[in-house]
């Protein structure tokens, strides 16, 4: 009979201990986030455009730029975030001079940085190649850093290392894909 009793309790511990388990588990993976959002009081919480690219393997955008001696650059710029809270990653930038078939590419890191001279909450890119290019580009630029504004979830335009917006009224932006 103790025998009995014995493998009931044995049995309900059991039980028991699986389903704190399984409760933990799934406790745990509702908890873990792969990005932050943003909400103020005021506002309604919206998805995030590093919520959005958490979700996707990368992010690309695309347009064409102009240029001073071609029909304009073919930009194709693509971003991989690895950070879990989305402030930084690998890029590649495709760049086609339009009417020859002349490409570049250009790998490296990027962050993703808040406050400029216009204002604290703009956000902005800071692309900086890997050491490979920046030594094969040593001989035609002394910085080869580049910067994009975040317009919006959808568009970047690229900016000088001041960020300031170019004077030339000309279109610097790339849209997302």
């Amino acid at each position: 009979m103790w025998s009995d009793i014995s493998k009931i309790f044995i049995n309900m511990n059991l039980k028991n201990l699986l389903t704190a388990a399984a409760a933990l588990l799934l406790m745990a993976s509702c908890s873990s986030k792969s990005c932050d959002k943003s909400c103020d009081k005021d506002k309604e919480c919206s998805e995030t455009q590093c919520d959005k690219a958490a979700k996707q393997d990368l992010v690309t955008y695309t347009g064409v730029l102009p240029a001073a001696d071609a029909e304009g650059f073919d930009y194709t710029l693509v971003l991989d975030y690895d950070s879990d809270d989305c402030n930084e990653g690998d890029y590649t930038l495709t760049v086609r001079t339009v009417g020859t078939d002349a490409v570049e590419t250009h790998k490296g890191d990027f962050t993703v940085h808040t406050g400029t001279p216009s204002g604290s909450d703009v956000k902005y890119l800071k692309l900086v190649p890997d050491h490979a290019d920046r030594a094969a580009d040593m001989a035609t630029s002394s910085d080869d850093t580049m910067y994009f504004l975040v317009d919006s979830d959808s568009t970047l335009t690229m900016t000088n290392a001041t960020l300031a917006a170019p004077e030339s009224g000309l279109n610097y932006t790339l849209t997302r894909k």
